[in-house]
């Protein structure tokens, strides 16, 4: 009898270390993203490519949004409009109109407006650089809710001016 506690007690510490080492690997793989998206976004890199930086945004929101405490419709919208994004471009309306409910679902009905702060590309940029210092800073902490808040209103600002013109 001892021996099978043992054996059980064992299986339970490698089960619960392997649960903990793959939520921590999730967590690294999407601040990757993150940073890279970021770092695709930035018009001072010569491997500037918003297109790839926005898709790689989208999909740290996709992977992050099992962990959050959203209702599973985001986490749908979510999904289908990174497919759409993947196998179109950014440009493609419907997976637009499906991020955008997305963003309304987690902001209480509200949506989305420019910051007041934001009056040009590089005020947008800035703007854009400091929140995801801030989105990253929460994913470390474990405020995956917030970090997909802020993925999701810097999407959003990217294809809303492509949205209007």
């Amino acid at each position: 009898m001892k021996k099978i506690l043992l054996i059980f007690m064992v299986i339970t510490l490698f089960l619960f270390l392997a649960a903990r080492i793959e939520a921590v690997t999730d967590k690294e793989i999407i601040d990757a993203k993150i940073k890279l998206a970021a770092d695709l976004f930035d018009p001072q890199t010569p491997e500037k490519d918003p297109e790839k930086g926005f898709k790689l945004l989208v999909e740290a929101i996709v992977m992050a949004s099992p962990d959050t405490q959203f209702p599973a419709e985001f986490k749908e919208k979510t999904g289908e409009a990174k497919k759409m994004f993947d196998s179109t471009s950014i440009f493609n309306q419907e997976a637009i109109t499906l991020l955008n409910e997305s963003y309304l679902l987690v902001n209480s009905g509200k949506e989305f407006q420019f910051p007041a702060s934001i009056s040009s590309m590089p005020d947008a940029v800035e703007y854009a650089k400091r929140q995801i210092d801030v989105a990253r800073k929460n994913l470390e902490q474990g405020e995956i809710d917030e970090c997909v808040k802020i993925l999701m209103e810097i999407a959003i600002m990217v294809v809303t001016p492509r949205m209007k013109t």
